[in-house]
């Protein structure tokens, strides 16, 4: 029973943290995705939880709308934001 209990624990430490989702269906690039992600790290206190919507992507740049964890674990409600040039710029207000 231990040893089930310890594999379960392992298992449960070692899956990855919930990934970021797209609310609509619009989506970005794979490659630009993966970097989106590893911007909000140190932006967001959650930035596995993120949520995206009416994503556009020109060139290397996306922006769109971004929905996030606060401390207390609530969802913040949907912002524009940009990524340019390897940064995440959160509430934007240029147009896309």
């Amino acid at each position: 029973m231990k040893t089930i209990l310890a594999m379960i624990l392992a298992i449960a430490i070692a899956a990855p943290l919930q990934a970021q989702q797209i609310m609509d269906g619009s989506a970005a690039d794979q490659e630009l995705s993966k970097q989106m992600a590893e911007a909000l790290i140190g932006k967001a206190t959650d930035p596995y939880s993120a949520q995206f919507a009416k994503l556009k992507q020109k060139g290397a740049d996306v922006c769109g709308l971004i929905n996030l964890k606060n401390q207390n674990g609530g969802y913040t409600g949907f912002h524009p934001f940009l990524f340019s040039q390897g940064q995440m710029f959160l509430d934007q207000t240029t147009p896309c």
